[in-house]
């Protein structure tokens, strides 16, 4: 796929809006339309990346005058999703080491779960300095209290 910003690094967002640093620019969910590359919306893109820490961004590229590129970091069940719903196993399994889940392989996903700011930010900060996602970080913590195999 043709990316003519492959040089470029872009303004990587934490979670709060922060700029925490800079990261390549990559339009590696974009599909071809039969006429441009694209994310399904004219003059945007859309790419997926992670950083050396083990942290996953989202870059949202831009051709409108007035706009900029942007990288948000996000956590490895919206990483996931957002490869599996263009279908880029070889993307997937580059990021994940693994094929995108089929049939029996499919995992429960998605609970919601009520915490208080600052017990968030201590999950938040402890994922960090582990390179691991929060909810990852959230099912150890929750199978070892439980005992229960992951």
């Amino acid at each position: 796929m043709p990316d003519e910003k492959t040089q470029t690094t872009v303004t990587l967002y934490d979670e709060a809006g922060k700029a925490v640093g800079r990261v390549p620019y990559t339009a590696n969910l974009d599909r071809w339309d039969g006429h441009n590359w694209t994310c399904g919306s004219t003059g945007r893109h859309l790419g997926i990346g992670k950083t050396k820490r083990g942290l996953y961004y989202l870059v949202r590229g831009t051709q409108w005058q007035g706009e900029q590129d942007r990288a948000d970091i996000v956590d490895e069940d919206e990483a996931r999703e957002a490869v599996m719903r263009v279908n880029r196993a070889d993307l997937y399994r580059e990021l994940f080491g693994e094929d995108i889940p089929t049939g029996d392989t499919i995992k429960a996903r998605s609970r919601s779960l009520y915490l208080t700011d600052d017990l968030w930010r201590q999950l938040e900060a402890k994922a960090k300095g582990e390179s691991r996602s929060i909810s990852a970080m959230i099912s150890a913590i929750l199978s070892e209290a439980v005992g229960a195999k992951q």
